[in-house]
């Protein structure tokens, strides 16, 4: 084809770049378009398989991306959407394409996974997780999918239940995020929502066992209750809060800094969290010699008025609570009618405290 500002795909192309941004030899390579700063548009063939690690990684003027044959909007236009048949997308494919929205992700049973770092720092707003991705990352401990998408305001999972796991930092730093539902990942990764802090609601797993490191740290919006239009927590008629966040009810361990520097106003605890502590086996087998753990769950909670127990915590480790100055009721299923800290109350149970 005869182009004069651009490069000409052929149809008949399956796949572009390699599958790793390593050769043989060790040596880092560039994506196929990688930093092409001037390059704004790319149509894909309609068959193709593969778009490969760093494909379009850096390139900071792209701002559509569609297929040949893709549908019209009413507007006449062609929406971002990358083909059906699109089996691999790898890593760093967007990563830093700031002037890119949106794009409709491929809805094949193939695909399942929204690789390491994909959209991180890019320009998206917008996105939908269609039904067939199960996993946001390559795993629970490698994702940092939408890391530092400052203008991301809306992410919509298609099938929450099909959703099973949500890696380290996938959205950390996403400021603009207000609310989200992950309802169906067990797995959660560490840092997941850290610096989220327009972060206002957050569904969760209920067989979720473990929240991870630095989950919800500095998330200053998420305060755990209702809000009134003039900033003030909501109460129902007989006084209570009116919480628009719920741990899960199947957790046991919340992990270091796991919600340190938020915006928590007031928190229940679940039946089966037995230690506040930063550590796992620590939280699962409650000894005597534990009794020194160190707990940073809820450290600089300075809004933090309430922490309520639905079960009977027996440890508590050091600096759980550390800086939360506002903190004026701990209190548990036994606690008296007045939620007063006597010896008939929250601490009967307690057998270590930190």
């Amino acid at each position: 084809a005869d182009l004069e500002n651009g490069v000409y795909i052929p149809s008949s192309l399956t796949a572009i770049g390699t599958k790793t941004n390593y050769n043989s030899s060790g040596t880092a390579v560039y994506g196929a378009f990688q930093k092409c700063l001037a390059l704004e548009s790319v149509t894909l063939p309609a068959g193709i398989q593969q778009l490969n690690d760093l494909t379009f990684s850096e390139c900071s003027s792209l701002a559509k991306i569609a297929y040949v044959g893709a549908p019209e909007n009413e507007k006449g236009t062609v929406d971002n959407a990358l083909p059906n048949t699109l089996q691999v997308i790898g890593t760093f494919i967007f990563y830093r394409n700031t002037s890119l929205d949106t794009v409709a992700l491929p809805t094949n049973s193939k695909y399942t996974a929204l690789k390491h770092s994909m959209f991180r720092e890019s320009g998206i707003t917008s996105i939908t997780i269609p039904a067939n991705v199960t996993m946001i990352g390559n795993s629970k401990s490698a994702s940092n999918v939408f890391q530092d998408c400052k203008n991301l305001e809306t992410v919509t999972v298609a099938n929450t239940a099909k959703l099973t796991t949500v890696g380290a930092s996938s959205f950390v730093g996403c400021v603009k995020l207000k609310t989200i539902d992950i309802s169906g990942a067990k797995d959660l990764g560490t840092k997941v929502f850290q610096n989220c802090t327009a972060l206002e609601t957050v569904k969760l797993c209920s067989s979720a066992t473990e929240l991870g490191t630095n989950m919800f740290e500095n998330c200053t919006s998420l305060t755990g209750v209702a809000m009134k239009a003039d900033g003030t927590p909501d109460f129902d008629e007989n006084g209570n809060y009116k919480y628009n966040f719920e741990l899960p009810s199947s957790l046991v361990y919340l992990a270091s800094s796991a919600f340190t520097g938020s915006g928590l106003i007031a928190i229940r605890i679940p039946a089966k969290v037995l230690a506040l502590t930063n550590s796992a086996s620590n939280a699962k087998t409650i000894k005597a010699t534990n009794y020194n753990t160190a707990s940073s769950a809820f450290k600089d909670c300075a809004n933090l008025e309430r922490v309520e127990f639905l079960g009977n915590a027996v440890l508590i480790g050091k600096s759980a609570f550390e800086n939360c100055t506002s903190l004026s009721e701990i209190v548990a299923p036994d606690a008296d009618q007045n939620n007063e800290l006597t010896v008939d109350g929250f601490f009967k149970n307690i057998k270590y405290v930190g």
